[in-house]
């Protein structure tokens, strides 16, 4: 079984999350450039998401839906005075008929049942060994998320989720926070299963997206279009530190990092774009090969304006 660590009140400031250097020492097997390397760095520095025994996280190990919810949990013990995930009491009685009170991970399933976070199936099990799809899973996290209420949309949020499915509330809720992965045709697979790297994307990227982040693919265009004219009015340089983004002022100045690496830079916004599903921002060619490799093509990103 995986180590829990006891909540924190440690907060990681922009700065220190900027800084590779910081990270790398927590798990043998996440290591720079696995794509949810600096999620799951910062989310164990902040003591939210924890390893096993041997010192490895397993980030591809697919998560049961007992794992999911203590997970979860963890993550609210850890920013919330209020809970704390130590003193989560044993329950008197079964949440489900498949929960026995002798497993470990029972009182967290009735803790998630008391917080309104699950339901169970209509055989009134829980199936707490079952491996957690993405639809079960965004509905479990974004039910848990204080203040949240069910809001119905006119659009689909992706391609792949229609209307009409039990989870579109929350796969909405999900867009509107940069939750999720998403493929240039718009499509999530709500079906797939999730792993424990995945989740501590989600975690993170849910945090910290309420703290301004901004998170998704970047790209960059460069010798082709150098010496164009931008939608500033400004000539494109391949070379200089320059963005393109649909909505930011230009002359922003917008912090780009690379959540394979941690990896930063600072860019201006002079263009308009990016236009695919998924992409935050287009880099100029300089600025993309200061925190990716070239040949990467497309990276994922977190973003933030800088004041």
């Amino acid at each position: 079984m995986m180590t829990f660590l006891k909540k924190t009140l440690l907060v990681i400031s922009a700065t220190t999350l900027s800084l590779p250097t910081a990270f790398g020492l927590y798990f043998s097997d996440v290591e720079k450039e696995n794509k949810n390397y600096f999620s799951i760095n910062a989310l164990a520095q902040e003591e939210i998401v924890a390893g096993y025994e041997d010192n490895n996280f397993y980030p591809w190990k697919e998560v049961s839906r007992a794992e999911a919810v203590t997970m979860i949990l963890n993550a609210i013990s850890a920013s919330n005075d209020t809970f704390d995930i130590d003193n989560v009491q044993e329950p008197s009685e079964q949440p489900f008929s498949d929960t026995e009170l002798s497993e470990w991970y029972t009182k967290y399933i009735n803790e998630a049942v008391q917080r309104e976070m699950v339901d169970g199936y209509e055989d009134n099990t829980f199936q707490p060994h079952k491996t957690i799809n993405l639809a079960e899973l965004l509905k479990i996290l974004v039910s848990a998320q204080e203040g949240y209420t069910s809001e119905t949309s006119d659009e689909q949020p992706f391609a792949d989720i229609p209307l009409n499915e039990w989870f579109t509330e929350y796969a909405t809720y999900a867009k509107t926070h940069d939750m999720l992965y998403v493929s240039g045709s718009n499509n999530v697979d709500p079906g797939q299963n999730v792993t424990r790297g995945y989740l501590a994307e989600m975690l993170y990227r849910l945090k910290y997206n309420k703290q301004g982040y901004n998170f998704g693919k970047a790209t960059f265009y460069g010798e082709v279009f150098h010496g164009r004219t931008t939608a500033s009015g400004s000539k494109f340089d391949m070379n200089a530190m320059t963005a393109a983004h649909k909505t930011m002022a230009f002359g922003t100045t917008v912090e780009v990092t690379n959540l394979a690496n941690g990896k930063s830079i600072q860019v201006e916004i002079t263009d308009r774009g990016p236009y695919g599903h998924g992409r935050v921002i287009d880099l100029s060619e300089g600025a993309f090969t200061q925190i990716a490799e070239r040949g990467r093509g497309i990276i994922n990103v977190q973003i933030k304006e800088i004041q």
